[in-house]
């Protein structure tokens, strides 16, 4: 049954008050943790924004249901929102650690009360660290004391994570293996955990433990409290890096279609090799790199949808387009290009297919263009991917594909001068539109 277009627009209305309010709290929040207010302020704006966000989630559900066609640009939205989000709460999380005076106490004892361990100095060595070997003396329940083999090592995390090294040491076995628990449907009991992101947890060796030296990783961003004996969820900045891919899926999973049609178009960069797999280890060795969030945008007059990386999703404050520059604008004047295409009877149009990956990018600035993926399977973790060419978000893209074009045509304006000259004035972006008057002049122009 049609919704009522009234209906529409008001959910429509209500959408933006929802995006206005989370803008409105986020940047006060951030007002607030630079200027060092009082915690209970940040605190408040803090809950002020996660309310806002669930109010922004409802709405925009409830208009998808009303309005289908708007599934695409709410989508966009929602993704937008739940990095903000997450964005700003891991700075929230971030002030409160080093305002909070437990912690700064709990700092005193790094390496001693507190530790990071990690398992055996195989798995080390699979991070890319080393450390010097050294007798390790651990104080465990009822008193006992143990002296082990460790290797005492600095652990790089991802940078979306913290840009700190985490002291650590490795033991040859920490614990027993955790048994198997089925948290996709454990979930399914308890109301407040039912829209929570979560990986079944199969039969396996427990590789890395946190300690309190490390209570930044630990400090939860979101908290999903349940009643007395019930499971409670916790966000913490591990679980941030992957939250934007968990909003591209949870918006995949309401259109199979776009779903497969997205995971294909990420299989054909790896494919044609405009994007590759890496290994645990080669993600693990970079100190300096950035993953991106991205989202498929649809083009009626494509089969797959386009992958569109946010170049301009920040982190602590900064996006990757605040590290790039524009560059001139090498672009045609588009009014003259399409005057001239229906200036003569005859048109010629043409296409530079994957115009910007067919740009490399330099391979010691590929780390900055990473993104996790996993063919929507949330029940494992995500791979991480690295784009080997430009990508669609840079800012500095448009000017890097244009110029390899503009160059082409200079290259080989000798051996065909009219077909360079015409490539040149009627191209834009990666559109060609020209005309002529003579069919048999334009093939010998354009063999």
């Amino acid at each position: 049954m049609p919704v009522e277009v009234g209906i529409i627009e008001k959910l429509r209305s209500k959408k933006k008050v929802a995006k206005s309010a989370i803008t409105r709290n986020v940047n006060r929040v951030r007002k607030l943790v630079n200027n060092k207010e009082s915690v209970s302020k940040v605190r408040q704006y803090a809950k002020n924004i996660k309310e806002a966000r669930e109010k922004a989630r409802i709405v925009i559900n409830e208009l998808e249901k009303a309005d289908p066609s708007s599934i695409v640009a709410d989508g966009e939205l929602l993704v937008d929102v739940e990095c903000d989000v997450t964005d700003a709460l891991g700075e929230v999380a971030d002030y409160l650690q080093e305002s909070s005076p437990l912690v700064k106490t709990l700092q005193l004892y790094q390496g001693t009360v507190v530790l990071v361990v990690l398992k055996g100095s195989g798995f080390a060595k699979q991070l890319g660290v080393q450390g010097q070997r050294q007798n390790l003396t651990v104080d465990t329940v009822g008193g006992v004391r143990t002296t082990l083999k460790s290797q005492h090592v600095r652990v790089p995390f991802a940078p979306a994570v913290t840009d700190i090294d985490v002291d650590a040491w490795t033991m040859k076995n920490i614990c027993e293996p955790v048994q198997s628990v089925d948290w996709t449907e454990i979930k399914k009991q308890y109301e407040h955990l039912r829209d929570v992101p979560v990986m079944s947890v199969g039969e396996t060796a427990v590789d890395v433990l946190l300690g309190l030296d490390a209570a930044s990783l630990m400090a939860p961003l979101e908290v999903r409290p349940g009643k007395h004996g019930q499971p409670c969820a916790e966000l913490t900045p591990l679980g941030s890096v992957v939250s934007c891919l968990e909003s591209v899926e949870h918006r995949l999973q309401k259109d199979p279609k776009l779903a497969d049609g997205y995971c294909k178009a990420i299989t054909a960069y790896v494919k044609k090799d405009f994007a590759r797999k890496l290994s645990p280890e080669e993600f693990a060795m970079d100190r300096e790199q950035w993953l991106l969030p991205h989202h498929p945008v649809i083009n009626s007059h494509k089969p797959l949808p386009r992958v569109v990386f946010d170049s301009a999703a920040k982190h602590d404050g900064v996006c990757l387009n605040d590290c790039l520059e524009t560059g001139p604008s090498l672009h045609n004047d588009l009014p003259g290009i399409l005057l001239r295409f229906h200036e003569r009877p005859i048109a010629l149009v043409g296409d530079v297919s994957d115009m910007f990956c067919h740009v490399l990018v330099k391979e010691e600035d590929r780390k900055y263009h990473r993104y996790l993926w996993r063919d929507m399977n949330s029940t494992r973790p995500p791979d991480v991917y690295e784009m080997n060419c430009l990508v669609i978000g840079d800012k500095s893209s448009p000017c890097e594909a244009n110029f390899p074009v503009i160059r082409r045509t200079e290259d080989n304006q000798d051996q065909w001068p009219e077909a360079a000259a015409t490539v040149r004035r009627d191209i834009f972006v990666d559109d060609f539109y020209s005309s002529c008057n003579d069919a048999m002049m334009c093939r010998r122009q354009f063999p």
